[in-house]
């Protein structure tokens, strides 16, 4: 029992310095973006559209793409909207298959989840290291 308490303490540690270091990701990737808008509005101003600017190791190149939308439910409906009738059987079928096909093939993921406590009881702080319940395994 002391083993598994101990390996998900570390689970719960290692969990907490990843949501810190998303969060740290997040906030760079922000700022990241920002300072992209900024320098492609500058490029553009000064016309250098496909221009390479050398940084030493790498070069920056401005540029524009086309980005392909996802298939998701409202695309798959719209393109059958336009080869069959709105709301015709051949697209409501082919809908209702496309969903039953992916109900049936769910697969499980097993995985340890954390929420927090429900206590009403006043945290007590004498002890922040532990930061587990003395009973960290229940039947909830």
């Amino acid at each position: 029992m002391d083993e598994l308490k101990s390996t998900v303490k570390h689970w719960y540690l290692l969990d907490k310095k990843i949501e810190e270091l998303s969060k740290e990701l997040s906030d760079m990737r922000d700022k990241k973006k920002e300072i992209e808008r900024d320098v492609i509005v500058n490029m553009k101003n000064n016309g250098m559209e496909h221009k390479k600017l050398n940084l030493g190791p790498v070069s920056i190149i401005y540029s524009t793409t086309m980005q392909l939308p996802p298939y998701n439910l409202e695309l798959i409906e719209g393109v059958l909207d336009t080869i069959y009738k709105k709301g015709s059987n051949e697209s409501v079928r082919f809908l209702q298959t496309l969903h039953a096909s992916r109900e049936n093939n769910r697969k499980p993921n097993n995985c340890i989840k954390k929420r927090k406590n429900r206590s009403t009881k006043k945290v007590s702080r004498t002890n922040p290291v532990n930061p587990l319940p003395q009973n960290p395994v229940s039947n909830q």
